[in-house]
């Protein structure tokens, strides 16, 4: 391979400078991932269910009530079971209490 290839330069090449200080920013990817990680799904089940958008509406919802319930319970405050089903219309998911 040339020198002057891209690739050759690439991987001889020396970044100068130096590395800001801190946590590296987190990715798009790496979000998503951690997203996943909370719904206990692998990023290939997640991709699965968003082609359906009932299902992946409906999984998100599921994890929004889980996080309300924590949060509220942290706070002390205890609720019965209030979110018992989802209701699924044509264009979205709202909690039906019950």
């Amino acid at each position: 391979m040339k020198n002057e290839r891209y690739p050759k330069i690439a991987y001889n090449g020396y970044v100068h400078g130096t590395r800001k200080r801190g946590r590296q920013k987190k990715r798009w990817i790496d979000m998503i991932r951690e997203d996943c990680k909370e719904l206990h799904l692998t990023l290939q089940e997640a991709t699965c269910r968003t082609q359906d958008r009932r299902v992946w509406r409906a999984t998100i919802d599921e994890r929004l009530t889980r996080a309300i319930a924590i949060t509220l319970s942290f706070h002390g405050i205890i609720i019965p079971d209030i979110f018992s089903s989802y209701v699924i219309g044509e264009n979205e998911a709202w909690f039906a209490f019950g």
